[in-house]
């Protein structure tokens, strides 16, 4: 499930005004189709956006969030596949041979969709935050269900006392990654499922020919916020690719034009060995972690040698030959190549060019 295509559904439920379900993943043990720290949300009429077993256990996640969304009680489920003879009986037979724990909570107008609607922003903006959800509880005061979430700037908390918050921050700061941890509150024991805000990534294609729309379609398919920029205002005209930012930009103005810093990735493919140049060493300036080049390492070593000093600036970063060499021809192959290693490296399986199984 694409983040994007989660966050997209959540303004489109919100400006109905009515109760969502937000479930979230706190815990897996064995093999298991999702891992901790996977959302999805589910609407009136059984809508929902996001897959957190491949549809087999979608059907009574959504009766479980009918009763969350009547009664406003935050509700946690186990579903354990490890027992193939229990998976069958119960009739879900799963065979993914694992666990999983799931937390479910009601998100509505009285509390403004929070901390959902807070953290669906931060993710589209690419801010780096964490939040804490109260997920067991033995303090009266700290109701299950109660959470914080916070970035460097920003903040808030529900049901969440303030002498208690610091000892939140702390507990979320040990933790960079999804975790259920314990915090022993003056009141009671609590339980808490501490996640990092996942974030949007963002895509720039330079070149707009016939090879980019299908690099455009997959990167929607994965979620990617894509923009695309051409020195030819007639390749921009043909583009027929998805893009929420699609323009006509020369090298010289691309720093100006666009906040270059917000992209994850970038992929020079205007076939054209001047204009490549120019815009590798515009790039070179940004912190992009990602910059792919179409063509043989003959050619990136050219265009790396012809802009100078701005090469050093790109170690580490460049992807030349672009994509994984997962065999194929044509625009299609290509592009899947590129996709396949841009997530790759944006999810940390790839850590560097050097790691790349060929172009």
């Amino acid at each position: 499930m694409a983040l994007s295509q989660l966050i997209q559904s959540f303004e489109q439920w919100r400006e109905l005004g009515e109760p969502l379900v937000w479930v979230t993943v706190i815990q897996t043990e064995g093999n298991t189709y999702s891992k901790a720290g996977e959302q999805m949300l589910i609407a009136a009429g059984g809508q929902f956006q996001g897959l957190l077993s491949g549809g087999c256990l979608e059907g009574d996640l959504l009766e479980h969030a009918e009763e969350v969304r009547r009664t406003g009680k935050p509700h946690r489920v186990f579903y354990d596949m490890r027992d193939v003879q229990a998976d069958e009986l119960w009739g879900l037979g799963l065979g993914c041979d694992g666990a999983l724990s799931i937390f479910m909570q009601r998100l509505d107008a009285k509390t403004d969709y929070q901390p959902f609607a807070d953290l669906a922003e931060w993710a589209w903006e690419g801010r780096l935050g964490a939040c804490a959800l109260v997920v067991e509880s033995a303090d009266a005061s700290t109701p299950v269900g109660s959470s914080l979430w916070q970035t460097a700037e920003l903040g808030g908390a529900l049901g969440m006392e303030e002498a208690l918050q610091q000892a939140v921050l702390n507990e979320l700061g040990r933790h960079p990654g999804p975790a259920l941890t314990s915090l022993q509150d003056p009141g009671g024991a609590l339980e808490l499922f501490c996640m990092p805000v996942p974030k949007v990534p963002r895509l720039l294609i330079i070149g707009a020919g016939p090879d980019a729309s299908p690099l455009a379609s997959l990167a929607a398919m994965l979620g990617w916020r894509t923009s695309v920029v051409d020195f030819r205002q007639s390749a921009i005209d043909r583009f027929t690719g998805p893009a929420e930012l699609l323009a006509c930009v020369d090298a010289g103005e691309l720093s100006s034009e666009l906040d270059l810093d917000v992209f994850d990735g970038a992929v020079l493919m205007t076939h054209n060995q001047a204009r490549d140049r120019a815009y590798l060493a515009a790039l070179a300036g940004a912190a992009i972690p990602y910059v792919g080049m179409l063509g043989p390492a003959t050619r990136r070593d050219r265009l790396l040698q012809e802009i100078g000093d701005a090469a050093l600036a790109l170690q580490g970063r460049v992807y030349g030959p672009v994509g994984l060499g997962l065999g194929g021809r044509g625009p299609e192959a290509i592009a899947l190549s590129i996709a396949a290693q841009l997530q790759a490296v944006f999810t940390g399986v790839l850590g560097s060019p050097e790691q790349s199984l060929g172009g």
